[in-house]
């Protein structure tokens, strides 16, 4: 999956700024809230040829922060089935839009997937088959990608996943066929 994003100077009058309250540091004071930016977050596919559908179950998502703070970013209307051969050609699927999330540089994005609510459907079979998380993917689909999030300003994500190369298929043995993302 890779991140492209298009940041978008938001215009917000600022009641206060940060900085004039004789502070020192680059912290705020205790008592004032952290700065934030707001993201959207959206989700499109490449074509899989073998494919009929590919349902996943998002649960979440979530960015980390370089500082070490994980942020969650709220989904509107909670986890959702995504069907990613639906998000060919153009075509996506919001999972956030404007989400205040503090400011910052951030070194990854993670979209949290429930396997076992998620599937593949295969024309060559005609059945749907499980999915497992793969190795290197224990909590979600993750983005390795430094963006920075400032504030008062706006920023647009579109995760394109690439179904060709994000599940793969593991054949025979005692287990059967598994399909791991």
């Amino acid at each position: 999956m890779k991140l492209t994003g298009t940041r978008v100077m938001a215009t917000l009058a600022m009641a206060a700024l940060y900085g004039c309250g004789g502070g020192s540091g680059d912290s705020p004071p205790t008592n004032q809230p952290l700065p934030t930016g707001t993201v959207s977050i959206s989700l499109t596919d490449g074509p899989r040829q073998d494919a009929t559908e590919l349902v996943l179950h998002i649960t979440g998502i979530e960015l980390g922060h370089s500082d070490g703070r994980m942020v969650n970013v709220g989904m509107p209307g909670g986890p959702m089935q995504v069907d990613m051969m639906q998000l060919q050609n153009g075509v996506h699927v919001q999972l956030a839009g404007l989400a205040e999330v503090p400011t910052g540089q951030y070194d990854w994005m993670r979209l949290t997937i429930d396997p076992v609510q998620s599937h593949i459907g295969l024309a060559n079979t005609g059945g749907h088959h499980s999915m497992e998380m793969g190795s290197n993917a224990t909590n979600g689909l993750e983005v390795h990608e430094r963006f920075q999030v400032q504030q008062g300003q706006h920023s647009e994500f579109m995760l394109d996943f690439d179904a060709r190369l994000g599940v793969q298929h593991h054949s025979g043995g005692m287990m059967g066929d598994r399909y791991e993302l």
